[in-house]
């Protein structure tokens, strides 16, 4: 089990949680699998448990109760055709009539769809009722295929959002939101830190001017 999820990533879908979609978070909840122990990056509860949208092309309004796994390996698949072909191995074992692959298949990359760790979602939250949400660095998704299985796993209320579509819906939030929702940022190192880029106009070109 790895502890919190300390990613660049990990923390910006923190903010992303937290402070834009006021959810309460619980992370790193340990699930065991055979031989060893794996775990769920976060699982987040909206506080008003109303629900929100998921930034384009997704698009979907999910919550308030979510499962969140987070994975970032844009050093050696910066466009995600590797997550794309791993997730179209991953669908050939899903169990429709449920909504995950069966417990303890071997093999499996985005653990968060196997049984062992819906149930785990599910004791968590006293329900079934949940959306689960895969934030990953990029998706190709015009990979074979791919467009029809995403539509399914959306159907059983599973989402996959990129770090580019993460980013440009925060930085829409920032442009709309008032003081009081900018200096909550400062609570927290990776708030602020998006902050200081904001007001250090890091990104030259703002991908909010029309």
């Amino acid at each position: 089990m790895k502890g919190e999820c300390r990613t660049g990533l990990g923390e910006l879908t923190k903010v992303w949680l937290t402070v834009q979609h006021s959810c309460l978070i619980r992370e790193s909840v340990p699930v065991k699998v055979p031989k060893q122990w794996s775990d769920i990056d976060t699982l987040a509860m909206r506080a008003d448990l109303r629900k929100f949208r998921l930034p384009q092309p997704v698009g979907q309004s999910v919550g308030p109760r979510l499962v969140v796994e987070i994975k970032d390996e844009h050093d050696f698949d910066p466009d995600g055709t590797n997550f794309a072909d791993r997730l179209r191995d991953d669908f050939e074992h899903m169990d429709w009539d449920w909504g995950y692959i069966p417990a303890n298949t071997p093999g499996v990359n985005f653990k968060m769809l196997l049984k062992n760790h819906f149930a785990v979602a599910q004791q968590f939250f006293g329900s079934d009722d949940f959306d689960r949400v895969f934030v990953v660095h990029n998706l190709n998704r015009d990979r074979d295929g791919l467009q029809d299985m995403l539509a399914a796993l959306e159907r059983k209320r599973i989402f996959f959002v990129t770090a580019q579509e993460i980013w440009q819906d925060w930085l829409e939030w920032y442009h709309h939101a008032d003081d009081a929702a900018h200096a909550a940022l400062r609570a927290t190192l990776m708030g602020d830190t998006l902050r200081l880029l904001h007001y250090l106009n890091v990104f030259q070109v703002n991908p909010l001017d029309p």
